[in-house]
């Protein structure tokens, strides 16, 4: 089960760096502006956590009878709880799906059960904030995506 654990968290460590690399390299002032402010890491993980999060749902078992919906859901039934577009709520966020680091509330509907995958990426993330800084000056387009995409996915299964 421990295995099992530790690698659930080092693949969504991993999904949630690559979901965040492909956010920021279409956002190229977004991508520019983690060169002059290291700070903003945080507020990406974040948002990313929200926008596009490495884990949708999970299955559960039903431990006593419930409607929902108007659904009836007996005890015993296996279930899957979709979370995934809960960040993607406009009665909860002001333009759900606009990328905004920094929005407040961004990481409150992930719950706790996130946690530990959320601590895990912020600090892979801020060594990889580190690695996309010393890419050399004026390295851009393929060449600095393909450096930093290599440094990441080091950075994930090495950490």
């Amino acid at each position: 089960m421990l295995t099992s654990l530790i690698s659930a968290g080092r693949e969504t460590t991993a999904h949630l760096i690559g979901s965040a690399l492909v956010l920021l390299l279409h956002r190229p002032r977004l991508w520019d502006a983690l060169d002059d402010g290291p700070d903003l890491v945080g507020a990406v993980v974040e948002e990313t956590l929200r926008y596009d999060g490495p884990v949708q749902g999970v299955f559960r078992r039903a431990v006593f009878d419930a409607q929902v919906g108007g659904v009836m859901i007996p005890a015993g039934a296996r279930i899957f709880a979709a979370f995934g577009s809960a960040g993607r709520d406009g009665a909860a966020f002001d333009d759900p799906d606009e990328f905004a680091p920094g929005r407040q509330g961004a990481s409150r509907q992930a719950g706790a059960q996130f946690a530990a995958i959320a601590r895990r990426a912020r600090a892979t993330s801020s060594r990889c904030s580190r690695t996309i800084r010393r890419q050399p000056a004026g390295t851009s387009g393929p060449a600095r995506t393909a450096s930093v995409a290599s440094s990441v996915a080091c950075s994930s299964s090495c950490g």
